[in-house]
């Protein structure tokens, strides 16, 4: 984008463009002639302007808009510079910003600096070699390490910054930091109290998916199937009936196990018994339950035990992770062990005590190992074993 007395001139064609870039990130010092020619690429890296000739070709398109782009010659020897007193050049302003910032920048500091970017400059100027971007790009990381260090992840605009650079490693750190503070998605299946429980939850900063029913469960799984997988976590009521003898809620858990990797727990004013009193807890296992819930506390809803289980389900705190991973080990090895138990020969039994050692491993890397080394170890068990 070039302007001219504040008026924005028109698109340059790419190879012009490409030549006025480099001058601009260049600055005062200018370029020689043959890194100037080297610096103007085709899309498949080679030199896009073959000779002086064709270059001076370019510099008369230029000359033409009246840019203070001196004659052939006369600032560097064959070479070419902007007269940087009579231009304003947002990337050098933009390094010259980063140079001068504290190692703790404040708000207002950081949203100037990020005002510079609309876009990658790399990919919106393809014609310059990338190598020219350098200095930006170093100010760049800079940027980001300052604000990491004052803590202003939750700045305005920060999102949309590194938004802009969706594949850089260099921004992949604080783009999982921004990713993590999203608001979390629950979907809330729940016959009786719906509105009681999303009005608790979204208070608490959810955003939650209603379901009312089996029969709404249905439709919207026909209807608009990604708004589930979009989601962090399940809550699922087991009765969907007045009659509190249907169990319907297994029906969805069960769907959610075999086609989602979505955390989920159980609500219920009725506790499977066996949770209760029996390790390992069947219930949980087979469906993959998070945990199961007793959401009525004195015949009143049971609000502080639901708001537990939302965080339960969907926070990046070490011991909610860790306690998901290994509702999703327990879940997979129960259905492996049944299913090696059913394969009555010497190969079965073999493959049993094959699975309980693998499945031992991964315990011990869940309650040893750092998150990362724990979670490809839960991974590399299910896709061994199967998910159930």
């Amino acid at each position: 984008m070039v302007r001219k007395d504040g008026e924005l001139l028109p698109p340059l064609s790419p190879l012009p463009a490409a030549v006025l870039t480099c001058l601009a990130l260049a600055g005062r010092k200018g370029m020689k002639t043959p890194e100037l020619l080297d610096a103007v690429v085709h899309p498949n890296g080679g030199r896009a302007i073959a000779s002086k000739s064709a270059l001076h070709k370019h510099f008369e398109t230029l000359h033409k808009l009246e840019l203070p782009i001196p004659r052939f010659g006369s600032l560097v020897t064959d070479g070419y510079a902007l007269e940087v007193d009579r231009v304003r050049v947002d990337a050098a302003e933009f390094v010259d910003g980063v140079r001068a910032l504290p190692a703790e920048p404040t708000e207002a500091q950081v949203a100037k600096l990020i005002g510079y970017w609309r876009e990658d400059p790399r990919a919106a100027q393809p014609r310059t070699r990338r190598n020219r971007w350098r200095p930006v790009f170093q100010a760049r990381t800079t940027l980001v390490a300052r604000i990491e260090s004052a803590g202003l992840e939750g700045m305005a605009g920060l999102e949309e910054f590194v938004g802009l650079f969706p594949s850089d490693p260099e921004c992949a750190p604080l783009r999982d930091r921004l990713a993590r503070r999203e608001r979390k998605r629950l979907l809330v299946v729940e016959d009786d109290v719906l509105e009681q429980i999303v009005v608790c939850l979204e208070a608490d900063g959810y955003d939650c998916l209603p379901v009312g029913g089996l029969d709404d469960w249905h439709r919207l799984l026909k209807s608009d199937r990604d708004r589930i997988l979009r989601c962090h976590g399940a809550l699922v009521d087991l009765h969907l009936t007045e009659a509190l003898n249907d169990e319907q809620g297994f029906d969805i858990v069960e769907w959610l196990r075999d086609n989602t990797e979505i955390p989920t727990a159980l609500m219920t004013v009725a506790p499977p018994w066996d949770d209760l009193d029996l390790q390992p807890p069947l219930h949980r296992n087979r469906y993959r339950l998070v945990r199961i819930v007793n959401k009525q506390k004195g015949r009143r809803l049971n609000l502080p035990a639901i708001r537990a289980i939302a965080k339960a389900l969907t926070s990046d705190e070490e011991e909610d992770v860790c306690a998901r991973l290994s509702t999703w080990l327990e879940s997979a090895y129960f259905h492996a062990d049944r299913r090696l138990r059913r394969i009555r020969t010497r190969d079965g039994e073999k493959r049993v005590r094959e699975c309980e050692r693998s499945a031992d491993a991964v315990r011990r890397t869940l309650s040893s190992s750092p998150l990362h080394e724990a979670e490809q170890a839960v991974r590399a068990f299910v896709d061994t074993w199967g998910r159930g």
